[in-house]
Order: structure tokens, then C-alpha cells, then sequence
């Protein structure tokens, strides 16, 4: 049964690079991009700003591998807004549309709220299980499937 749920343990509590390590290993056997990021940091893989306009102006986000993903993490120091999609190998990424339209088409989906929260999509409870291990404040907005 897949969940939403959000993580309201206070801004900067945690950032990315913690909900990554989380859902490893499972979330490095998906494909990833990213659909819109604001965010402070130095990454390796080039300028920021660059990075963040590309997956801003696209219509089906910016792919990133696994690695490409937690090395971005790694060298952000805080995410403000973002949208990470994962998908299952073989499956397109979907457009970008409303959440509501975009969550039947992903298996995970990570999302930064302006530093304040983050809420996740997926679609296997032993996530939940695994987020309920690390944070303290986590709560369902009703969104269920």
C-alpha cells in the first residue's frame, strides 16, 4: 500500500543526504530526477545555479543517477524547495503536472517545502517504517492511497 506522509521535525533537522541514506538500498535500483530545486551548497557536478535552472525549465525533470544524486546531496547545504521523482527502471518520468496526477506514475517522491518540512510519496511501507525509526514529528495529511 503506498503512503504520504510529511516530516515536521524543524527546519534544518535533516536535509536530502539523510532521506537518501533511509531508503538505501532500494532507492539506487530506481531512476531519479530532479523536477524543481532551490538550494545552497557547492556541487561538484557544476554550478548550482545551472543546475537549478535545468531541472526548473524541464518538462519531465532533470535525470540524475543514484550516485549523481547523493553526490549533490552530499555538497548541498540545504535543500529550500525541491522535487525528487523516482521511477522504476524502463518507466518514462512523468511530465510535470499537480502532485495528485504525478504520484500514480512514480514509485518514490521526495519534496522540500521553502526549509520547513519535507513530504514523501511511496509506494512501499517498509519506508514508512524506516522514516518512523528516524524522526519524531510525522504526519499523514491524508493523502493515501
Amino acid at each position: 500500500m503506498a503512503f504520504f506522509v510529511e516530516i515536521h521535525d524543524g527546519p534544518l533537522a535533516f536535509d536530502l543526504i539523510d532521506l537518501l541514506r533511509i531508503i538505501e538500498p532500494e532507492g539506487g535500483r530506481l531512476n531519479w530526477a530532479i523536477f524543481e530545486l532551490e538550494a545552497l551548497g557547492q556541487p561538484k557536478c557544476g554550478n548550482l545555479l545551472d543546475l537549478e535552472k535545468a531541472a526548473n525549465e524541464s518538462e519531465s525533470g532533470l535525470p540524475m543517477s543514484w550516485q549523481e544524486l547523493k553526490e549533490l546531496a552530499e555538497n548541498l547545504l540545504q535543500v529550500i524547495w525541491g522535487l525528487f521523482v523516482a521511477v522504476r527502471p524502463g518507466q518514462p518520468f512523468p511530465s510535470k503536472q499537480p502532485l495528485s496526477q504525478l504520484l500514480p506514475h512514480t514509485e518514490l517522491l521526495l519534496r522540500a517545502f521553502d526549509s520547513s518540512h519535507w513530504a514523501i510519496y511511496a509506494r512501499e511501507d517498509f519506508f514508512l517504517k524506516r522514516l518512523k525509526g528516524k524522526f519524531r514529528d510525522i504526519r499523514s495529511p491524508g493523502f493515501n492511497d
